[in-house]
């Protein structure tokens, strides 16, 4: 799609929708490195946006908690971190004044689950991965515009396991 835009058939011009559809299939086509690359991507989406001019192409919050979800499901033993990464990333730009990336109760439900399903790697990694989640669980209940759910709880109960 992005090749034929490129040589010019405008009509094939790659969307927000287009790109997030391509990083949630990435998230769940358990290819070697598939969340690096839904990352990636997501990279690419910004670099587009910010050089080009093109406001549209800029990812948003979902995008974001594609690429962590996509990252809790993969078998990266440094998952939690990279999902806390993407995490302040999202804080980052949010605080910055853009809208478009704040980060929501999603968001940190998938980096609580990205940690509650780091099982490789030594003690050390897990209690990595057990201290971002408390600290994502801990954001979580100190924001006035999103909430803990039950998706929250429980996934939080998976990492203290």
């Amino acid at each position: 799609m992005e090749d034929s835009y490129n040589n010019g058939d405008l009509d094939l011009r790659p969307n927000i929708k287009t790109y997030c559809a391509v990083i949630n299939a990435l998230g769940k086509s358990g290819q070697p490195r598939y969340a690096e690359k839904a990352e990636q991507i997501l990279d690419e989406m910004d670099h587009i946006s910010t050089t080009f001019g093109l406001p549209d192409l800029a990812p948003n919050t979902i995008c974001y908690n594609s690429v962590i979800t996509a990252y809790a499901r993969s078998t990266s033993v440094s998952k939690a971190y990279k999902a806390e990464l993407l995490l302040e990333r999202m804080m980052e730009e949010s605080k910055n004044g853009n809208p478009r990336i704040r980060p929501d109760t999603i968001t940190y439900n998938s980096v609580i689950n990205a940690a509650a399903q780091t099982s490789l790697g030594d003690n050390i990694v897990k209690k990595e991965a057990y201290l971002i989640a408390l600290n994502a669980f801990k954001t979580l209940h100190s924001l006035d515009y999103c909430k803990p759910s039950s998706v929250t709880y429980s996934s939080f109960l998976k990492v203290l396991q």
